[in-house]
């Protein structure tokens, strides 16, 4: 291509380039002391922008240079200069030019021997061009007047642009801000396209192609009336010769005809009115929403199962349905009630049950979680399992307690009901598919606890089958936060620091917990004011989040984020509400040295270690890390750490984190973290500490995975495949159970299973996924499998309620035997004489009694005894045989209720004298 060199005018004025190599590299001096402007003021005028002529220019003045080398030179440096630089009005590329052309000029290497040229005589130097370019430069001056008006010209289009830019992107974004008015407009105009598509179908129904019928005849009969006039008016022009009484014959007869025809019409048009009067009746008819006058259609239990899922509340759905049917006017014979919204609820949860039965028999090597909590006196337990894919809840039910033995029953006895659910839909045999249910289990994930290791290995036992007991890989983090602030907290004790905040915990920890007090807890802090100070900062409203204790990664982001804000927070605690004493405590110690540090230290650890971790493990089914893979990465950065150990300073320099990656450069928080401690020493200690007691926790919670005998087979990753990194889909479990029960605090827990178990399987779009003759088949069986399991749970209510009682009467009774050994020891230790003293409410007989008892003078006394048995109350009558004065016990013989058993069923017991004196004082014991 053949670039067209732009031509200049005669008036035009140089530019900002042009003028500045003209007013300062105008003179070109010696071959040494030659500048890049000097090569740039030759390309520009004496070889008027062309290389070759800018090249022979140079060797004038360079003669130990060749012409390509000139060539290659003047190209680089233009390419360098003139070409890169377009915008000098920029300064500081204006200042970038300046300074490259005051660069020496490097024509070629003095190593290298070209033969040296005779230089110019002073004729040739005189022929030269600088006396020209002089003329231009003084007529270009930067005082001339033109000069400043084309600068001004310059300058003002360039304000012009900046506006026209400015006006173009305003127009933009109010197109931008219109879109979704558009959008909406469009979605309207679509719903009325979609309206007159209907009542276009309406049309073509049976009464539409009847009254198209009546208007076609009725448009055939009136052009046939139009052409029998225009005949019989053409007749008469025609026949006026013709005798009169054939006319008039003729013009009877076809009046007859009309007349004939109009009546017709009339009667068409009669019908054609009854007609429209019978569509409009048959649009006002009401839906019937009732199949035999008793069950809900399946589009009527649909629409109830969408607005359950969809979290509307029982009393809202029949008003919310019949206004909707209203809306497209539809009048709804029939809507459900809140009674029987409630059993609907309950045949979602069998058709949940359905689909999770079907997706563990069609999913090999499915992974089986459970969690428990304890929520308002409620011990619930949460059971699901994961494919690769998919994540679904077997169950949630309320426990009596939380042993292994409960767990276990409540596993098995929810695989046995999926079981028995499948069974009922299919007519199945139970035995078989509850094996194969069992067969397509390959793994187990919990967290780390004794009770649910003792569960699984009941289970394991209870099916004949071994199971990979698989762990979370999340819930160490919280073990990693207690064990650093424990350790913390020892460099607090040996270094003999004590903060100003009540808590047993470090002065970090403690600071994180009272900056949430100032943050969210009315009455205690200062919720009002802190927002006003972050929106007088501009930070977030969120930049504290809740801290809920060691929850995973909370205290390190928390930790980091007050350390990066260190200067605002003081600048508020300095001068906010005092509330109390909590404001004065939290600047004492947010302002401290050790504070400082801890919070710098802790703040470290979230951006290298914790947080890294979330982002690694806490992740979806989709993107997620393979289990086996998982361990291999934490034992890796578990020998990352023990190499950290030597060098704790190295985390205020790292550019990675502990797992590899690279940190982020911008990251504000990290840059405020990695400057230099408030104190280095305290700094190293605290962090080698912390990084101790991380390799301790991580080498105990995985010690079986780091075991040498711990052997990954490709078999093991088969059956792995399905495993989460985390068991969270156990915890979001238990945060929909506490937000269920706050939002309806006297419902069933049986009903709010079923309600959560269908929103986590999104059962309605597996019913939504069937066939038509299959989900009519699911829905018609469903209502009677609800009906069922709720007579089923009602019973195991009544059953978990007494099972409930004896175990409180249980705990009562080993509370009191416990506060009866207390008390024997106290008699023992007091003796006969203080007693008195210990106990002044006894009366003299019962401190006699007791008196006798402890000397050993009560052989020979009848008693009568109250003793606990199998938590019953048990009176027995008895006699006191012997006295053991080194055992410091009685015999005694005991018998049923009656005096005179003694000689024949009596029953020598041997009993403590403390004890007896105890039972005085606690009314169990009466002496005769």
């Amino acid at each position: 291509l053949i670039m067209k060199r732009r031509r200049k005018g005669p008036n035009t004025q140089p530019g900002l380039a042009r003028q500045h190599l003209l007013d300062k590299y105008c003179d070109v001096p010696s071959p040494h002391f030659i500048q890049i402007g000097h090569i740039l003021y030759l390309y520009i005028t004496a070889g008027e922008s062309s290389r070759t002529a800018t090249a022979r220019e140079i060797i004038r003045y360079i003669p130990e240079m060749t012409e390509d080398q000139a060539k290659t030179k003047v190209k680089l440096l233009v390419e360098k200069t003139l070409t890169k630089y377009r915008k000098l009005t920029n300064e500081r590329e204006f200042s970038q030019f300046e300074e490259v052309c005051s660069r020496k000029f490097c024509g070629i290497s003095t190593t290298t021997t070209v033969p040296r040229a005779k230089s110019p005589s002073a004729e040739q130097v005189t022929k030269h061009s600088p006396l020209k370019t002089r003329q231009v430069a003084r007529t270009n001056c930067p005082s001339c007047t033109r000069y400043k008006e084309s600068l001004k010209n310059m300058r003002q289009k360039h304000l012009q642009m900046q506006r026209s830019k400015y006006l173009a992107i305003k127009t933009l974004r109010a197109r931008q801000k219109n879109k979704g008015t558009i959008r909406i407009l469009n979605q309207k105009l679509k719903r009325k396209e979609k309206q007159i598509s209907d009542l276009k179908n309406l049309l073509k129904s049976h009464e539409a192609e009847t009254i198209a019928t009546l208007k076609k005849q009725y448009k055939v009969k009136a052009r046939n009336h139009m052409r029998l006039k225009k005949s019989l008016a053409h007749m008469r022009r025609e026949d006026k010769s013709n005798a009169v009484d054939d006319v008039e014959q003729r013009c009877c007869e076809l009046e007859e005809r009309i007349n004939s025809m109009d009546s017709e019409i009339h009667d068409l048009q009669v019908e054609n009115l009854l007609l429209g009067e019978k569509i409009q009746d048959l649009e006002s008819e009401k839906k019937l929403t009732k199949t035999d006058a008793k069950s809900y259609s399946n589009e009527m239990r649909l629409m109830v199962f969408d607005a359950i899922s969809n979290q509307v509340p029982t009393a809202n759905i029949h008003n919310l349905i019949k206004k909707f049917g209203l809306r497209f006017k539809i009048s709804l014979s029939d809507v459900p009630k809140r009674a029987t919204v409630e059993a609907m609820t309950r045949e979602l949860g069998a058709i949940s049950d359905l689909q999770t039965a079907e997706a563990l028999l069609v999913n090999s090597h499915c992974t089986l979680g459970f969690d428990a909590t304890t929520q308002e006196g409620i011990h619930l337990n949460s059971i699901h399992f994961t494919t690769k894919e998919n994540c679904y809840v077997v169950a949630v039910d309320e426990l009596p307690g939380g042993t292994a033995e409960d767990y276990q029953i409540h596993i098995c006895d929810s695989i046995s009901n999926l079981a028995n659910v499948y069974c009922h839909f299919f007519e199945a045999d139970y035995e078989i598919i509850l094996q194969k249910m069992i067969g397509n289990i390959s793994n187990t994930l919990t967290d780390r606890c004794a009770a649910n290791h003792a569960a699984i290995r009941l289970v394991c036992a209870s099916w004949n089958k071994a199971l990979n007991e698989l762990n979370c890989n999340l819930h160490p983090l919280e073990t990693i936060a207690s064990k650093t602030k424990s350790a913390l907290k020892e460099i607090e004790k040996s270094m003999g620091i004590t903060g100003k905040i009540k808590g047993k915990e470090c002065i970090g920890a403690n600071i994180v917990v009272q900056m949430n007090k100032m943050r969210y807890m009315d009455g205690k802090g200062d919720p009002r004011g802190f927002k006003t100070f972050l929106n007088d900062k501009n930070l977030p409203l969120g930049l504290i989040p809740r801290n809920r204790g060691n929850r995973l990664h909370i205290l390190f982001h928390i930790c980091g984020i007050l350390s990066s804000h260190h200067a605002a927070l003081k600048s508020y605690l300095c001068g906010g509400t005092s509330c109390g004493s909590l404001r004065a405590s939290i600047l004492e110690d947010f302002n401290s040295t050790a504070g400082q540090v801890e919070m710098q230290v802790l703040g470290l650890l979230g951006k290298l270690l914790t947080g890294p971790w979330m982002t690694k493990f806490y992740t979806g089914a989709y993107d997620q890390t393979d289990y086996i893979k998982g361990i291999e990465i934490i034992k890796e950065t578990v020998q990352k750490l023990k190499d950290q150990l030597h060098s704790p300073a190295e985390f205020l320099t790292r550019t990675t984190d502990l797992f590899g990656n690279q940190l982020n450069a911008s990251d504000k928080i990290l840059e405020k973290l990695q400057q230099p401690p408030k104190d280095t020493v305290m700094f190293t200690q605290m962090m080698e500490s912390c990084l101790r007691a991380i390799i301790l926790v991580l080498e105990r919670q995985y010690q079986q995975y780091f075991a040498d005998t711990w052997t990954v087979t490709e078999k093991l990753k088969q059956e792995t495949t399905s495993a989460r990194t985390h068991n969270m889909d156990a915890e979001e479990l238990m945060g929909m159970f506490s937000a269920l029960k706050k939002k309806a605090p006297n419902a069933t827990i049986c009903y709010l299973s079923c309600k959560m178990r269908a929103r986590k399987n999104n059962t309605v779009d597996y019913l939504d996924s069937l066939d038509k003759e299959k989900q009519e088949l699911v829905i018609r069986k469903a209502v009677r499998m609800g009906v069922i399991q709720r007579r089923k749970r009602r019973k195991k209510q009544g059953e978990l309620q007494e099972e409930l009682h004896k175990r409180q009467a249980t705990k009562e009774r080993k509370r009191s035997k416990q506060e009866r050994k207390v008390l024997e020891k106290k008699i023992e230790e007091l003796g006969a004489d203080r007693i008195k003293e210990a106990f002044p409410e006894l009366s003299e007989e019962k401190m006699s009694l007791i008196k006798e008892l402890l000397g050993g003078r009560g052989v020979g006394a009848f008693v009568c005894h109250a003793w606990d048995l199998d938590g019953n109350r048990v009176i027995f009558n008895g006699k006191i045989e012997t006295f053991h004065a080194i055992k410091k016990k009685y015999t005694v013989g005991y018998w049923a209720m009656s005096w005179e058993g003694y000689e024949f069923d009596a029953h020598d017991t041997d009993v403590s004298i403390y004890a007896m004196a105890a039972d005085v004082i606690l009314d169990d014991l009466v002496v005769q």
